[in-house]
């Protein structure tokens, strides 16, 4: 099991907020991620850990008021 923190802007009409969170997962989804973080946006709908990604950061904007999330950027955090 790895944790990787992901950084992502959320996003609403004159206001757009970076903000990140850390998730814990299996190492091959977090390979996945790690490896193809540079063309996330245009690889979204092609690999499954990378469209659940997707869903979880749409999810987390949409709870805190933000109408859209967009991946930044992702590293493994060995704090844990």
């Amino acid at each position: 099991m790895k944790h990787l923190c992901i950084t992502y802007h959320m996003s609403k009409p004159g206001e757009v907020a970076e903000t990140c969170i850390t998730l814990p997962m299996e190492d091959y989804a977090a390979g996945e991620i790690m490896e193809f973080q540079d063309e996330l946006q245009s690889m979204k709908k092609h690999f499954l850990f990378v469209a659940a990604l997707e869903k979880i950061l749409q999810s987390m904007a949409r709870l805190q008021g933000y109408e859209k999330a967009e991946f930044c950027s992702a590293e493994e955090d060995f704090s844990e």
